[in-house]
């Protein structure tokens, strides 16, 4: 009987992991294998039924993968997708990033921008971008993450709790939060 339980979940196991499913406006439902999106561009590439595609970021509703969603918000006048870490009413917090190739001497480094924002009815309300440069600055931005979650979901004790367990004394230069905000899960607001 093991042996049966065991190859049931050897074999099904693989097939229970969610592919990502992008929603459009108007209702069209689309199973995707990969999901490309660059925050500099205003689409998303998409391969579905063995075909590449893109997207653009106007005409997507939301995009589930799992436990994380991804929706576009408006930054100015450009919908830009951002991962939405939680919703309460008509706020939400979201996050996106971008990443930039630095050459110095002849060794390259990736750096990692960070905007972390509160939407209001689909547009930007306020904003805490931040690095992960090691950078006094930017240690002191990355520290104003926590302040800003209080600040502005502090009617939602289970999204400033969870930030929380990222609040480390010993990591000085507050990296440890940056591995949750490179692909959030979705915390809901009860």
């Amino acid at each position: 009987m093991k042996l049966v339980v065991q190859i049931f979940v050897l074999f099904f196991g693989f097939q229970m992991v969610a592919q990502p499913v992008l929603y459009q406006k108007g209702g069209k439902k689309l199973t995707v294998k990969y999901v490309i999106s660059d925050p500099k561009k205003t689409f998303v590439k998409v391969e579905s039924d063995g075909k590449i595609s893109k997207i653009n970021n106007s005409e997507i509703d939301s995009i589930r993968m799992e436990n994380q969603l991804m929706k576009p918000i408006l930054d100015g006048k450009k919908p830009k997708l951002f991962f939405i870490i939680s919703k309460k009413g008509n706020r939400e917090l979201a996050v996106n990033k971008s990443e930039i190739i630095k050459n110095r001497g002849g060794f390259e480094s990736v750096q990692t921008f960070y905007n972390l924002v509160v939407s209001e009815d689909g547009k930007i309300s306020k904003t805490l971008t931040f690095s992960n440069s090691e950078t006094e600055k930017e240690v002191s931005n990355r520290n104003q993450i926590f302040s800003f979650i209080t600040d502005n979901f502090a009617d939602c004790p289970k999204v400033t709790s969870h930030f929380q367990l990222f609040k480390n004394d010993t990591d000085k230069l507050n990296l440890t939060i940056l591995n949750y905000l490179d692909k959030p899960d979705t915390v809901k607001c009860k």
